[in-house]
């Protein structure tokens, strides 16, 4: 007998949370890490965002405006998939640049499934 949660395509969650993002200048996005959790139609999403700025306060205050939006997200729906829930692992704090760029991160867990009907 087949499992019927296994033909499920998860969600691109990546690209919605850059286009969430998009309006904030300097903010970048990425899924770090993906667990599959049974019965496998969702998935926890280890995801990274980082705020750039010309002052460490503007990069703060960016940073903050995405992490307001990244817990906002929690429920959103998009063509391929719904969030059931974004938590922050670790809300953005002051981080080291490699340029000596004002950065601040911030990591989340986000859980998501495919949109439509599911097991």
């Amino acid at each position: 007998m087949s499992n019927p949660a296994l033909a499920y395509t998860q969600p691109d969650v990546e690209t919605h949370l850059v286009m969430v993002l998009s309006a904030l200048p300097g903010v970048k996005v990425w899924v770090e890490d993906v667990e599959y959790k049974y019965p496998f139609w969702s998935c926890n999403y280890t995801v990274v965002m980082t705020a750039r700025a010309g002052s460490k306060q503007a990069a703060s205050d960016v940073a903050q405006d995405a992490h307001d939006l990244l817990i906002a997200s929690r429920n959103d729906q998009w063509d391929d998939g719904v969030l059931l829930g974004v938590i922050a692992l670790a809300a953005p704090a002051w981080a080291p640049d490699q340029n000596g760029a004002p950065k601040y991160a911030g990591r989340y867990q986000v859980v998501a499934r495919p949109k439509g009907n599911t097991p």
